[in-house]
């Protein structure tokens, strides 16, 4: 099964730390929700 990336994995406000997967607090909003509905689903 083929899935697309998210569009905040490619996005600056997106922090990949390990274990510490963030957004920046200036992130859109828009942008915010998709990642939080991304990390419930994982």
């Amino acid at each position: 099964m083929s899935q697309s990336l998210s569009s905040f994995w490619n996005s600056p406000y997106f922090v990949p730390e390990p274990d510490n997967w963030h957004l920046k607090e200036d992130a859109p909003e828009e942008l915010k929700k998709e990642f939080e509905e991304y990390m419930k689903a994982s």
